[in-house]
């Protein structure tokens, strides 16, 4: 799939996902925004062909951090049950972001704004886990497998409609 085509594609998808617009960075990636508070980077990878989402979740916690940087690993490690998203740090503004490889072959709007939906969902439970948890004590969270990010996609997959 060429560039146009994908940009094409994404900017069918983002009304499907309820998003409030769609911005051309000067990185020639696109962010995909939802009034007032969310917003998903979405980069090309033209070799493999693949979009690549990215989405700011919230600055870490600096209360028990190790705990966190577990959950995030523990999360990580559940690919089959979330459908690939990581959960990463960029450690250089303290910030937990969630990744997403899609591929873009045989992808179809209603299916690229399911995933849309589907990560803004994700980003907002892993908000509320670490915003709500911080200052709690080392048991106070809940597992992984009980995070609302987890069980609001049902062990369906992320992206599989």
């Amino acid at each position: 799939m060429e560039r146009q085509l994908a940009e094409s594609l994404l900017l069918e998808a983002a009304p499907l996902a309820d998003a409030d617009g769609v911005v051309e960075t000067p990185e020639k990636a696109w962010g995909i925004l939802w009034e007032p508070d969310s917003s998903i980077l979405v980069e090309w990878d033209a070799e493999l062909p693949r979009f690549v989402l990215t989405a700011d979740v919230c600055p870490l916690p600096v209360e028990d951090r190790p705990r966190f940087l577990e959950m995030l690993l523990a999360y990580n490690y559940l690919w089959n049950v979330h459908g690939g998203v990581r959960a990463a740090l960029d450690d250089s503004r303290g910030m937990v972001s969630l990744m997403l490889d899609v591929p873009t072959e045989g992808l179809s709007a209603q299916l690229l704004a399911a995933v849309l939906s589907n990560m803004r969902a994700a980003v907002a439970a892993w908000r509320g886990v670490l915003q709500s948890s911080a200052g709690s004590t080392p048991g106070g969270a809940a597992g992984v497998e009980e995070m609302p990010g987890i069980s609001a996609f049902g062990g369906s997959g992320f992206i599989r409609a």
